[in-house]
């Protein structure tokens, strides 16, 4: 009998008359990301999946705006080994520590339609969309010797990478009051999941 209640209350309130989206709504959404797209297993996360969307809504169903995201990561690796020291007194032992470092930032444009003639609740808004984007990527390699041996001191070198994305999300937010809300998105961008807050202007 509860489980039947309950049912009818959350379908009563997904359809009820209200509008979740409108034209020349703006929101904001800052999540975090799970599942990150760019950073396997074995590395360790120096800043999580961080994002920032912004939505404007251009008529009572679609929106347009604009997306960034960024991560990094670390790798590291320690061992010893011998090397010639280059003044005829022979191989000694060394330590070294390699460390390569990645991050990952991407910005893009996007546009999504909300179902808002399907799910009638001025709290829930579902949505689904398409971004086009950059991602910036970078990294950089350092290997550190103790004590400092011939062609193993301190290296320090980088790179720059990147390009184009085309990506596709499913969205929902849903807010507990007039502007102030959660959000959640499944999709391709520094991360599979988006979650978040989300703030309605």
């Amino acid at each position: 009998m509860r489980t039947n209640l309950l049912l009818a209350f959350i379908l009563l309130t997904a359809f009820a008359n209200g509008q979740s989206f409108k034209n020349g709504q703006v929101d904001l959404n800052l999540g975090i990301g799970l599942g990150n797209t760019f950073i396997g297993s074995g590395y360790s996360t120096t800043v999580p999946a961080l994002s920032l969307a912004v939505d404007y809504g251009i008529t009572d169903a679609i929106s347009i705006g604009g997306y960034l995201g960024y991560t990094k990561a670390k790798w590291e690796y320690s061992g010893t080994g011998f090397c010639n020291n280059g003044n005829g007194v022979g191989n000694f032992l060394y330590a070294f520590t390699d460390t390569y470092t990645w991050s990952y930032t991407i910005i893009g444009v996007r546009g999504a339609y909300h179902f808002t003639s399907l799910v009638k609740n001025d709290n829930l808004d579902l949505y689904a969309g398409l971004m086009l984007g950059d991602n910036i990527a970078s990294s950089t390699f350092s290997s550190v010797t103790t004590p400092f041996c011939d062609k193993h001191d301190v290296v320090f070198s980088g790179q720059s990478y990147g390009g184009f994305i085309l990506s596709g999300f499913l969205g929902a937010r849903y807010r507990f009051n007039d502007h102030v809300g959660i959000f959640g998105e499944l999709g391709y961008g520094i991360a599979v999941l988006n979650i978040g807050l989300n703030y309605k202007f």
